[in-house]
């Protein structure tokens, strides 16, 4: 059973602030405010809160993991031009496949395109 320390809390408390850090943006934000904590002890322990379920890991390709504490099932929407991850209350039904290579227990679904902000930016570069 993993420890329940006062600075995975603090680090918790700090991702329940932000909207789908990167474990580096929360080291920046912790650190301004309490300049003892260590950048390995944030990445560890945040990959300590995904893989309890405490947190949700946005994988992004070519991209640091996001996070966030919402964990209820839902989808992702990232936009090409900001990097701006959005959530959507998105979950397609579809049944897992059956393989012999190991247990299905989940999936991620991660949109891209182009946020309002960027589509109007778009349109007045024109």
């Amino acid at each position: 059973m993993e420890r329940n320390t006062s600075q995975k809390q603090i680090i918790l408390a700090t991702i329940r602030e932000m909207y789908h850090p990167s474990a580096e943006e929360v080291y920046d934000v912790l650190h301004k405010t309490n300049s003892t904590i260590g950048r390995a002890t944030v990445f560890r322990n945040v990959n300590s809160l995904a893989n309890s379920g405490q947190l949700i890991r946005i994988s992004i390709p070519n991209a640091a993991d996001r996070f966030e504490c919402m964990t209820k099932n839902h989808s992702h929407f990232r936009c090409d031009g900001c990097g701006k991850i959005i959530d959507i209350d998105f979950v397609p039904s579809i049944p897992y496949p059956e393989t012999n290579e190991g247990a299905i227990y989940g999936y991620s679904l991660l949109f891209h395109g182009l946020c309002n902000a960027c589509q109007e930016k778009k349109k007045s570069e024109r």
